[in-house]
């Protein structure tokens, strides 16, 4: 029995001492894919590194993730921003209503009553 297999090679080049030979094309995808260190018949170790392109495609998408985060971050500030100065606003017009902001009852002369029965309320705050 004969069996005929056809296996492609592709032709590589020993950067240390210029050997031609060959290897099945999916080796050398697989090497130039992971990184992995293999050697010419002679010996001499090889490795493909990574490109220029893709070294730099690799950062870009590491600072764009980093820029979404920080806009989340500002966003996410800029609400809370918001929240307080709507919150602040409304305490305001609260007390100019004459609401003690302490007990939450309306009064006709606020400022004489937090001094006779919330002494401590402006130190605390």
């Amino acid at each position: 029995m004969k069996v005929t297999r056809l296996v492609e090679l592709v032709e590589m080049d020993c950067c240390s001492c210029d050997i031609t030979y060959a290897v099945p094309e999916r080796w050398k995808a697989k090497w130039r894919q992971e990184g992995q260190t293999f050697y010419c018949p002679i010996g001499h170790p090889q490795v493909y590194t990574a490109s220029d392109n893709k070294i730099l495609r690799d950062k870009v998408a590491a600072l764009e993730s980093k820029l979404t985060h920080a806009q989340d971050q500002l966003q996410a500030a800029a609400r809370e921003v918001n929240s307080a100065k709507r919150e602040a606003n409304r305490q305001r017009k609260r007390a100019a209503a004459g609401v003690c902001p302490c007990c939450n009852r309306t009064f006709q002369d606020v400022a004489r009553h937090m001094k006779g029965q919330h002494p401590d309320y402006a130190e605390s705050r």
